[in-house]
């Protein structure tokens, strides 16, 4: 069995070393040398993390696919729609407001047409309009309603 010898002027590393460069004591301490040659700054490369994740978060919420997106265009459509219906039965200007409210997701909450049609005619029995134009009006919500 062979022994290895140790070259002269060889220095034995123990376990506990720890090195030691210019910016830590021989305990591993920082050193309070203003001169020191060897500082890192490390804040302009956080600083931009910081930003990216700002941009990030900024765009976050406004993106949606594009199923998603007609789905929200076709929504606010309807919606829209439904506004100038009841401008229109309620005689009132753009300024003006009208006495019904009728929510798209009320409405479609109700299981049957007949369900419905009752919603709505409970929603619009205040108009002074013939109930021809207000059975018209209602059987068209509930087509756009079930479009959607």
């Amino acid at each position: 069995m062979a022994t290895y010898r140790r070259p002269p002027g060889a220095t034995v590393i123990s376990p506990q070393y720890k090195p030691v460069n210019s910016t830590q004591t021989a305990y591993g301490q920082p050193t309070t040398d203003p001169q020191s040659p060897t500082q890192v700054n490390f804040s302009s490369h956080i600083n931009k993390k910081e930003e990216v994740h700002e941009k990030k978060k900024k765009f976050l919420t406004a993106k949606y696919g594009a199923q998603q997106m007609m789905l929200i265009r076709k929504r606010l459509a309807a919606e829209d729609w439904l506004d100038d219906r009841l401008r229109e039965i309620y005689e009132c200007e753009d300024d003006l407001d009208y006495d019904c409210e009728i929510d798209f997701d009320d409405l479609l909450d109700l299981d049957t047409d007949r369900e419905m049609w009752q919603f709505l005619q409970d929603k619009l029995c205040n108009s002074k309009q013939p109930q021809a134009i207000i059975s018209e009006l209602i059987r068209e919500i509930i087509y756009k309603a079930k479009a959607l």
